[in-house]
């Protein structure tokens, strides 16, 4: 087989993302895996490939006209992380900071 990772200049810049995407599917991609961090932003591209019978499976963010979902369920991850420090802080008290950023 043979895959292509396409990744805009700025993390997180949707725009050229969407842009991204919309080139995949003129240039007849079979499948796109984008990471929709703006559902709306990615609403007419996901349309359009729909439209083409193109797939495409969302990475980190739902869509109704995904195929699929490669991702994790936010919260149960964050129940699963509180439910860890409980246990490993015992009833010792502790300063927790978390850091996170769409990539």
């Amino acid at each position: 087989w043979e895959g292509q990772y396409l990744a805009p200049s700025q993390p997180s810049n949707t725009t050229e993302m969407v842009n991204l995407v919309e080139t995949a599917l003129t240039n007849g991609a079979d499948i796109v895996m984008p990471n929709c961090n703006n559902v709306e932003a990615f609403a007419d591209v996901i349309s359009h490939a729909k439209e083409l019978g193109i797939p495409m499976v969302g990475i980190s963010n739902r869509h109704e006209d995904l195929v699929a979902y490669i991702g994790m369920d936010p919260t149960n991850l964050g129940q699963a992380i509180a439910e860890a420090l409980v246990q490993a802080a015992g009833d010792d008290p502790i300063h927790v900071v978390t850091v996170q950023t769409s990539l």
